[in-house]
């Protein structure tokens, strides 16, 4: 047999659908899908240099379409960079979203690793994005995710658990 299966060839099956430019780069550890409380899942992405987008799809007037919204998740420095999130739902029988988001922040000497981790207890805000990026835990050294070189979505989950006891 030569070259690939039959299956895979012709045109590539992926079809871009939308495009968004971010202000500056990422990485894998950038993103982060969760899936929505009535279907669905939304996508949020970080850049190095601070910014949080959120990218879902909506109804607006019988179609759908690509929606891209800045989130400003309080108590992340300016010149400080993201270094990755994770986004997932609480386990039952809690509910609502958690986001976790570790930086770089700089302060001249030597870089500080830190985790923050977002969630909103107020009923019928669970799942509110913008809600819950202003209701936040700050876990600094004690972590030391970055300087051990732990993966970090694991520890943002195993952090996070600590938030649904």
């Amino acid at each position: 047999m030569d070259g690939p299966p039959r299956s895979l060839r012709g045109p590539c099956p992926f079809v871009e659908d939308s495009f968004s430019r971010l202000s500056s780069q990422s990485n894998i550890y950038g993103l982060s899908a969760f899936p929505k409380p009535k279907g669905g899942c939304d996508l949020l992405t970080a850049t190095l240099k601070g910014k949080v987008i959120c990218f879902r799809y909506q109804s607006l007037r019988q179609k759908i379409r690509p929606v891209a919204k800045e989130v400003q998740f309080t108590y992340i420095p300016v010149d400080a960079e993201i270094v990755s999130l994770d986004a997932f739902n609480k386990s039952p029988p809690k509910r609502g979203l958690v986001v976790g988001i570790t930086f770089i922040k700089d302060s001249g000497d030597k870089a500080s690793p830190f985790l923050n981790i977002y969630c909103d207890y107020e009923p019928g805000s669970e799942y509110n994005l913008d809600s819950i990026a202003r209701e936040y835990v700050i876990i600094t050294r004690e972590v030391q995710l970055i300087q051990n070189l732990i993966p970090v979505p694991k520890t943002l989950a195993k952090a996070a658990a600590y938030l649904t006891v």
